[in-house]
């Protein structure tokens, strides 16, 4: 803001524009957008730990029964040994 002039006659040059309607709709659709993708944001997060969830329990899964096709392996090995003379 400038001060034009000098005491008690200085006037304010600031002109405060009023917002217009249009302006008002787009910063709500603006905001709303934002919301939006806020939540989109969210939504694709939890999925990514479910999927990620998901994935570990796969690969618990796999490791029990690689776990066990290598128990069955093993014991066979180990009984074809003791029959050999």
């Amino acid at each position: 803001a400038q001060d034009i002039g000098r005491g008690a006659h200085a006037y304010n040059t600031d002109v405060e524009e009023e917002e217009e309607p249009g302006n008002l709709m787009e910063e709500l659709q603006l905001d709303r957008m934002e919301q939006r993708s806020l939540k989109l944001q969210n939504s694709i997060l939890l999925d990514r730990i479910r999927l990620q969830r998901l994935e570990r329990r796969i690969l618990c899964l796999e490791s029990d029964e690689l776990g066990i096709f290598e128990s069955a392996v093993s014991n066979t090995l180990v009984s074809l040994n003791e029959f050999d003379p």
